[in-house]
């Protein structure tokens, strides 16, 4: 069996998520290490500035992927190319007829360039707490063809039926890069140890990790991943299904979708 079949089976019990915004080419030597280390990972793309430098967010002077790099991208084994807006706007803060226009155009312009469907979003500065907002986001998402919208939202893990609940916001576990080891591996044993099948998502920026923004140490991303893969208490890669968003939340829909 898959690994996917085998999560759909039960055998595998945690399933193990990293993703990583804004679509720089930081996320080249991160795709490199997810690789070495048997790890999936979501790369959350925006549109509007492909292969330009992008000096107006938080990622001062990072150069962006250009069309050539995302499609490569996009062909590597475990490896996902998610939406994350035209402009990296905050959509719960605009109206839903341009809210959609930015949707759509995102989504359109990713799936010219990779050749498949894009169907998981992230949301930009991390979706807000505006609950009615973020509702409405969902039902948006939802109407162009997303499976599912990831809010920066740390929480416990959650088991998989609350999960697919919140699919269209759905929280993550943690930062990489701002997470010590200790309290990864305490993570991963917490969800290992609990009776139902459970998701962790650790989301990050490459740029802000790789060019050593806001002190964090070298060498902490390459052993924050590392410590996804090692033996912590209960927890051990047997039982943990390395996939990405889009993977999960198509097991989700086959467990609890529509039948």
């Amino acid at each position: 069996m898959t690994t996917y079949q085998r999560f759909l089976a039960g055998e595998l019990r945690v399933a193990v998520l990293t993703s990583w915004d804004d679509g720089h080419a930081t996320d080249f030597p991160v795709q490199g290490w997810l690789h070495e280390l048997g790890l999936s990972g979501t790369l959350f793309a925006t549109t509007h500035a492909l292969g330009a430098v992008d000096g107006e967010c938080r990622q001062d002077a990072v150069p962006v992927v250009s069309e050539a790099q995302l499609l490569w991208l996009g062909q590597q084994p475990g490896i996902e190319i998610g939406a994350h807006t035209h402009g990296h706007i905050c959509i719960e803060r605009i109206e839903s007829a341009e809210r959609v226009d930015n949707l759509r155009l995102c989504k359109r312009k990713l799936e010219s360039i990779v050749g498949k469907p894009v169907v998981s979003f992230a949301y930009p500065e991390g979706g807000g707490m505006d609950e009615q907002k973020l509702s409405e986001c969902a039902r948006d998402l939802a109407c162009l063809g997303f499976k599912s919208g990831r809010l920066m939202r740390h929480v416990a893990p959650l088991a998989i039926g609350e999960l697919w609940e919140r699919r269209f916001t759905m929280p993550t576990t943690g930062e990489l890069g701002d997470m010590p080891v200790p309290q990864i591996r305490a993570v991963l044993q917490d969800a290992a140890a609990r009776d139902e099948q459970t998701v962790v998502h650790f989301c990050a920026h490459s740029s802000r990790i790789l060019k050593k923004r806001d002190h964090v140490p070298p060498g902490a991303m390459e052993a924050a991943l590392r410590a996804l893969t090692e033996n912590a208490g209960d927890y051990s890669r047997d039982i943990a299904w390395f996939c990405t968003q889009g993977e999960l939340t198509a097991a989700l829909e086959e467990r609890f979708g529509p039948r």
